[in-house]
């Protein structure tokens, strides 16, 4: 898109529920006030609400984002082999 980026992302909705999306994003650089998930030990901040999970991750760990309840969108790629149980849960 010109002027932005296109992002697949998971946006929650205030109930719990989800949808996919392909969203574009005019006039926003990628990191605008995104936290980059990079797994490992990384702890995720409890007061996250953009995600953007980095092409070096494979798999998405049970509970990663557990209670991360301002966590509102977030922005996959395809080389996401397995998002595990959990992983975004309450």
């Amino acid at each position: 898109a010109a002027g932005g980026w296109v992002a697949r992302c998971l946006l929650f909705g205030s109930k719990g529920s989800s949808a996919m999306a392909e969203q574009v994003v005019v006039g926003a650089q990628a990191d605008d006030e995104e936290f980059v998930y990079i797994g490992g030990d990384q702890v995720v901040p409890d007061d996250v609400v953009r995600v953007r999970i980095d092409k070096s991750v494979k798999i998405i760990p049970r509970e990663a984002f557990q209670g991360r309840r301002h966590l509102i969108y977030v922005e996959f790629h395809d080389g996401i082999e397995r998002i595990e149980e959990r992983a975004f849960a309450g």
